[in-house]
């Protein structure tokens, strides 16, 4: 961080959403992505897996949209 420079805050909701989701706005790893493709196999819904990947259930419906399974 440069001198002077302010540290970034998170806005609450930020916060609020990281103690109900871990992993919110994280990035997504190789490994939450074949875990995510492999709910999707075994016919998990997506609240099953948003809960095993700690993410919300929009992001996982996002993420199933991107890696067009």
């Amino acid at each position: 961080m440069d001198e002077g420079s302010v540290p970034r805050q998170r806005p609450p909701r930020f916060r609020e959403m990281r103690e109900r989701y871990a992993n919110s706005y994280k990035g997504w790893s190789e490994e939450d992505d074949a875990a995510l493709q492999r709910g999707v196999v075994e016919g998990c819904s997506v609240e099953e897996i948003a809960k095993n990947l700690c993410r919300r259930p929009s992001a996982v419906r996002s993420r199933i949209r991107v890696l067009g399974i």
